[in-house]
């Protein structure tokens, strides 16, 4: 039956209002505080936030403490511009805006004229001073330049309240069956005993990722169990950006382990990892029909993975071959009291044979025998635990394995209504056509 998963995660049912949010929400928010030179608040502030990447713009108005939070953004890069009768225009430089994040922006206002500009070059502190959150972040360039295999799981590895036991992971000190896996505020958990459903999360495309957040503990209350490990997926801009690459793991550069030598004499020959894909993202733009600039945005990501020694789907044991002293004639080594001090007979005169060897009693290895061992039986590659240099026995190692080859590809569409209301769809497909 040919394997298949799709997910829907937000396709059908994800219309992003400002009156409408999402049990488990990976939007961010930025408030904005206006004061004047001496602190005092300034009411009626005009606030514009703008997309650094989309241009998205949305408005608001400061209220009677000068504040306004703009609710329901997703991450990203942001640029904030305040403007007040009597005083300058003041903007900020980016401010970048992670997952579920509540960040802080204060505005200043200078005395002068509205056709005056101030920009603000300091960005805002990153230490979290709006609520008791404590978490961890890697950004999408950080993560692609981390030493991992590609498994968003490892990426949790990097925080230090982290324990990883065996295939099963613990985060702030919480069990790992209960840990809150989401992409993009969606769980990705099974039902059943709050299980890890890992495929979707630690298969997710390393080029889709925008950032990965590890909330420890002192989460919000729509955040389940102790700890999340949440992804965020990336979203188009009006620039048209792509990426690629290529992995490769294979044996003729790998060493094994220190007693068993290197992975050829193990018998694992070739490549053990063919890896390669790209991504594609930007405005939708057809020609002479719809040019979706400061609206609608794409993202698109393939890839393709053939892994023979997949987890799970390998198996290294060893066995006993023939020696080349064996094909000889030569079975010595039988005599050795380590060994069971096997003394072989001549079966024509039913005499012991001297020295275990057929050519002490005039005996030679029949040619049909010789030419089977030769053909069918491989040379041994492999010593063993024995120190006993007569060992014939396990003396060879060999892995069988089942390959694993993954076809995935994941699309998201972003459609800003206004600069309120954001459509967004994401649809995953992994598949394995040797299934």
């Amino acid at each position: 039956m040919k394997f298949c998963k799709i997910a829907l995660p937000v396709l059908a049912g994800l219309l992003l209002f400002s009156s409408l949010g999402l049990a488990q929400s990976a939007l961010g928010s930025i408030a904005v505080a206006v004061t004047d030179a001496s602190d005092a608040a300034v009411v009626g502030a005009k606030v514009t936030i703008t997309g650094a990447d989309t241009n998205v713009k949305r408005t608001e108005i400061t209220g009677a403490e000068g504040t306004f939070t703009f609710a329901n953004l997703e991450p990203g890069n942001y640029v904030v511009s305040v403007t007040a009768t009597g005083f300058k225009e003041l903007r900020s430089s980016i401010i970048a805006l992670t997952g579920a994040q509540s960040a802080r922006f204060e505005a200043k206002l200078q005395i002068g004229a509205a056709n005056q500009t101030v920009e603000v070059t300091a960005t805002p502190a990153t230490m979290n001073t709006q609520n008791a959150e404590i978490s961890s972040i890697q950004t999408g360039e950080e993560i692609l330049a981390a030493p991992t295999q590609r498994a968003i799981m490892q990426m949790a590895g990097l925080t230090p309240s982290t324990v990883f036991d065996g295939s099963s992971i613990m985060i702030g000190g919480n069990r790992n069956n209960f840990l809150n896996l989401t992409i993009d505020g969606i769980q990705t958990m099974q039902n059943a005993y709050g299980g890890q459903s890992g495929n979707l999360t630690n298969d997710q495309s390393y080029e889709s990722i925008a950032e990965v957040k590890v909330l420890e503990s002192n989460n919000s209350a729509e955040f389940p169990g102790v700890a999340t490990l949440m992804t965020t997926t990336k979203s188009g801009g009006n620039q048209l950006h792509g990426s690629g690459f290529y992995t490769t793991d294979n044996s003729a550069l790998n060493a094994g382990p220190l007693t068993q030598g290197s992975e050829r004499s193990q018998g694992i020959v070739g490549p053990q990892l063919q890896w390669w894909g790209g991504s594609l993202n930007g405005p939708v733009i057809l020609p002479k029909i719809y040019n979706g600039k400061n609206k609608t945005f794409f993202l698109v990501t393939e890839e393709h993975r053939t892994f023979p020694l997949a987890a799970g789907n390998s198996v290294t044991g060893t066995t006993t071959v023939p020696t080349a002293a064996f094909d000889a004639g030569n079975f010595a080594a039988l005599l050795d009291p380590s060994n069971g001090s096997i003394q072989l007979k001549n079966p024509l005169t039913g005499q012991p044979i001297p020295g275990n060897s057929f050519a002490n009693a005039g005996l030679q290895v029949n040619p049909v025998s010789a030419a089977f061992a030769t053909k069918y039986y491989p040379a041994p590659n492999y010593a063993g635990t024995s120190t006993n240099p007569s060992n014939y026995l396990n003396n060879y190692r060999n892995t069988t394995f089942g390959p694993e080859h993954i076809d995935r590809i994941d699309v998201k569409i972003d459609h800003y209504i206004s600069g309120k209301d954001v459509l967004s769809g994401r649809f995953t497909r992994q598949t394995d056509p040797w299934q």
